[in-house]
């Protein structure tokens, strides 16, 4: 290991505070799940036909230690095009009283399976997606990155 490499593990180590590897991954771990699962919304960000960024707010669903991201939409939406054509995407989670926040870089793909529809499905979704069937898609995004920051929890 080269000495800048150990220099910035050993001011990660220090910051927040964790005696081994194994507990840093956990704790990172543990404290991303907290700040994606405690926010009712995220930003989803594609790439357009003209291979710029486009965000959007979503409805967050509950994460998962996998850190698979699970989010619901229209089949005709713009998002769904731009993933079609390029499945790169970041979903990005805030707190809004910090200056806290996770983003996940991961390759998404459309799911239209029914099964998975019904299982992702919240109440109150009725009145955007009258026929779940064919109003309705999941996005399912693999994560492949993650970054964390939280000064309140010492994750610089």
């Amino acid at each position: 290991m080269n000495f800048l490499k150990s220099r910035f593990i050993i001011l990660i180590l220090s910051i927040i505070h964790v005696n081994s590897f194994a507990q840093l991954e956990d704790t990172l771990k543990s404290a991303a799940l907290q700040i994606i699962n405690n926010s009712d919304f995220c930003t989803l960000i594609t790439i357009d036909s003209s291979g710029f960024p486009a965000a959007r707010i979503m409805q967050s669903l509950t994460v998962a230690e996998d850190f698979v991201i699970w989010l619901g939409t229209k089949p005709i939406t713009q998002k769904v095009n731009h993933i079609k054509a390029h499945p790169e995407v970041s979903v990005y989670y805030t707190e809004n009283s910090s200056t806290t926040y996770v983003n996940i870089k991961g390759k998404a793909e459309i799911i239209t399976s029914n099964e998975m529809k019904k299982k992702y499905w919240k109440e109150g979704w009725e009145s955007f997606y009258p026929d779940r069937e064919k109003d309705f898609v999941l996005l399912k995004v693999s994560p492949v990155s993650m970054q964390i920051v939280s000064y309140s929890r010492g994750i610089i």
